[in-house]
């Protein structure tokens, strides 16, 4: 309504009547305030709104602020006005990728901050009917010279979920989750088009483009994370909308079209055969099928080409018939970076002598062979690498050789926020059992020297250099037969670097 534009108005200093353009909701309009200095503009319809703020003037000599001190002086401002609250996470950051030049007359160097809002710690998603991908990093604002605010922008700032009304949920399985994911129940969320240089204007992953949303599928396809999250589907003003869990499935896939499509298009003909990174979502609770466009895993006849390898979402390495007690998986706490404990509990078992705990790091084969703890009580707390993803299982035993397993429960990794990107590129095959792999990753200013670090996956932590580079770009040669992980780190100095994400490399 006017009244509630009014009131977001009043936040960033505006006062007066607004000038009303567009029709009366819930179709299209907007309250806009404008003068010589700053434009401000309150835009709605069918159930949802936004709204656009910037100023206006000369642009001024200079950088940008550091990431760091952009993303406290963008936290600092949208708090005091009262636009986020101790929910939302600084999710990523761009450097002068966008431009507002011709409405607000001059282009400044800044820093993009996107703000995501998270739910009892859960990354939240909207989707719009009809729309391909769904919108997470919603609230986006710019950091110009001298830390000044100079472009502010919430293209869903209201939304008609209840949060008063809650109900508990039995959240499924992974494993069972992605089998409906197979037989068609599912949506493909995210292809990371830049892998395969189509360009996405340095936003990242994004929906699925063109002819590939009704006639593409995906082949070969290597699930590297599961995480949860809320969604919602914005549905209108008359119709209560809730957030509920969803499973988001992280994968390698290679991209391909349906027996029954003509690729003619050369568009089409670029991306058939690319390999590269895509995310998967379904319902994690039951019978809640959303999508219109299923994502598509399989060929003729229902057969699929799917590879597990490694496999978050395998099944537990005990026998069914064993599983007589089961495991949970608890809060987890942040200690000193990067530590983090993990709080499992489990159900008794009558004439257990011990319990103990097994761990496996995900994309090994089998759990250690010596348990991390041995317990006579039913719950425990372990001491792990956030930043990597682990299984846990317990076993109950009465005697030395008399034990019976639980269930496996999966912690994922947390997310290191990053402010460079890697990128896995061709790889090349060798004299066996050696192949050649060519990273790549975006530039960053001042930067002395790129070191390129290593690991398999029977190693949790990155060891010494594997080599360094003054450009952004590397070959390296690895072993075919392993899992292999890299990392680069970008140092301006002998003290001072700054980490890329991980990427993955699975054996052959």
């Amino acid at each position: 309504t006017k009244e509630d534009a009014t009131v977001l108005a009043q936040k960033f200093g505006f006062s007066g009547e607004p000038r009303k353009e567009g029709f009366d909701p819930p179709a299209y309009y907007a309250f806009t305030w404008d003068n010589n200095k700053e434009f401000f503009q309150v835009s709605g319809g069918s159930g949802t709104g936004g709204f656009e703020y910037y100023i206006k003037g000369q642009a001024l000599n200079g950088k940008a602020p550091s990431d760091n001190e952009a993303i406290d002086k963008a936290r600092t401002y949208l708090m005091q006005k009262g636009i986020i609250d101790d929910s939302y996470v600084a999710s990523g950051i761009l450097y002068n990728v966008s431009s507002v030049e011709k409405r607000s007359g001059f282009n400044e160097d800044h820093k993009q901050v996107y703000f995501r809002k998270k739910l009892e710690g859960y990354p939240v998603y909207d989707w719009t009917k009809g729309e391909g991908s769904p919108i997470t990093d919603k609230l986006d604002i710019w950091v110009g010279v001298d830390g000044r605010i100079i472009y502010v922008a919430n293209e869903s700032y209201w939304t008609t979920v209840e949060l008063n009304n809650k109900a508990d949920y039995s959240v499924r399985e992974p494993s069972s989750v992605f089998e409906d994911i197979k037989n068609g129940k599912g949506k493909l969320a995210w292809i990371d088009y830049d892998a395969i240089n189509i360009a996405s204007g340095g936003h990242g992953p994004s929906a699925p483009v063109g002819n590939f949303t009704l006639h593409g599928k995906l082949t070969n396809v290597v699930v590297e994370d599961v995480q949860l999250a809320y969604y919602h589907e914005a549905k209108g003003v008359d119709e209560p909308e809730y957030y509920q869990p969803i499973y988001l499935f992280k994968a390698q896939a290679t991209l391909d079209w349906k027996d029954d499509y003509a690729v003619s298009y050369e568009g089409d003909k670029f991306i058939q055969g690319k390999r590269t990174s895509v995310t998967m979502v379904a319902p994690a609770i039951s019978d809640n099928y959303f999508f219109e466009t299923p994502v598509t895993l399989t060929g003729d006849s229902g057969n699929t080409s799917l590879t597990l390898t490694p496999s978050p979402i395998a099944s537990p390495t005990s026998q069914p018939g064993k599983q007589t007690f089961l495991l949970k998986l608890g809060v987890t706490k942040d200690l000193d970076d990067p530590k983090r404990s993990v709080y499992l509990d489990w159900s008794e078992v009558p004439g257990t002598i011990k319990y103990n705990v097994y761990l496996k790091i995900a994309g090994d084969k089998d759990y250690n062979q010596t348990p991390i703890d041995a317990t006579g009580f039913l719950s425990d707390n372990i001491g792990v690498n956030k930043y990597i993803s682990y299984y846990f299982k317990v076993q109950a035993c009465s005697s030395v050789d008399n034990c019976i397993e639980s269930n496996e429960v999966f912690l994922p990794q947390e997310q290191k926020q990053t402010t460079f990107l890697l990128k896995l590129g061709v790889t090349t095959p060798q004299q066996d059992p050696k192949v050649n792999v060519f990273l790549n990753w975006s530039e960053v200013p001042g930067t002395v020297k790129y070191n390129i670090y290593l690991r398999n996956s029977q190693s949790e932590e990155y060891n010494a250099a594997l080599a360094s580079t003054g450009s952004p770009g590397y070959t390296a040669g690895v072993n075919i037969h392993n899992d292999n992980y890299f990392i680069v780190k970008a140092c301006s100095s002998a003290d001072s670097c700054i980490s890329s994400n991980e990427v993955f490399f699975p054996k052959q």
